[in-house]
This record gives structure tokens, C-alpha cells and sequence, in this order.
């Protein structure tokens, strides 16, 4: 029993107080999907006095599932590749790592609406072309 129970871990607490501007934040800045705050604010209760969202649980998964479920804004539907190729390519690989990087350097060939990289810039026209290298 002692070895069961030192194997499960608990799970960490999620924050279920947070205020309503950074909320808005999250959604403005393309890190929660459009619709964010308003779904929030529909399964947790706001205290004007110290602007201050405070989630149930219950509430706080809800809102946890619908995000999960929205797209991500800027981004095209992902179709399920034919049987033999990865739908992985060498592009994703490096966006995944030069993406964040060039957003946080402020660079023009990230969209500032959503975050992604602008579908007519040099960034993601390298991206397509090292798609096509699959892993």
C-alpha cells in the first residue's frame, strides 16, 4: 500500500482566482482563444470591488474543456495526412522552437493578432518548403 501510494502523485491545484485583466490579457494577446473572458466570466463569479474572477472547480474545468476544444486562431484545419507519411515535416520541427523566439524579438513575420506567423512572410514560406522534409 505504501508503494501504491508513494507511485500517485497528486495532481497540482489550478488557480482559481485571477483577475479580469488578466484575463482579457490572455485573450487580447492570442494565448486563449476568442470568447476567453466571456466564458469565464458565464462560470465564475466577478467581484467589481476588487476586479477579481473566482472560479469553482467545477467551473474552472468547464471553462478548461471549452478551451480546449476552440481553434487556434490563425491557424489553419490540420487533415489527417495519408497512410504512410508523418504529418510532422522538418518545418514544424524548427517553428517550434524559432516561432516563439520571434515573437518574443517583436519580428514582422509574427502576426500580432494571433501570435502564429503571417501566412504571405519569408518565415512561413521557409516553413512550407522544409515541410516537405517529413520525419
Amino acid at each position: 500500500m505504501d508503494q501504491e501510494q508513494e507511485t500517485l502523485k497528486p495532481m497540482n491545484r489550478p488557480r482559481l482566482t485571477h483577475s479580469l485583466s488578466s484575463i482579457q490579457r490572455a485573450e487580447a494577446d492570442g494565448r486563449r482563444p476568442p470568447g476567453f473572458t466571456k466564458v469565464c466570466l458565464d462560470h465564475a463569479s466577478y467581484d467589481r470591488s476588487t476586479e477579481l474572477v473566482k472560479f469553482t472547480i467545477e467551473g474552472w474545468l468547464v471553462v478548461n474543456q471549452w478551451v480546449r476544444t476552440q481553434p487556434i486562431p490563425g491557424t489553419a484545419t490540420v487533415s489527417v495526412a495519408p497512410k504512410g507519411v508523418p504529418p510532422f515535416g522538418f518545418g514544424d520541427a524548427v517553428a517550434a522552437i524559432a516561432t516563439p523566439i520571434a515573437r518574443a524579438l517583436h519580428m514582422p513575420c509574427i502576426d500580432p493578432a494571433t501570435g502564429q506567423l503571417r501566412p504571405d512572410s519569408d518565415c512561413q514560406k521557409r516553413k512550407t518548403s522544409l515541410n516537405k522534409i517529413h520525419f
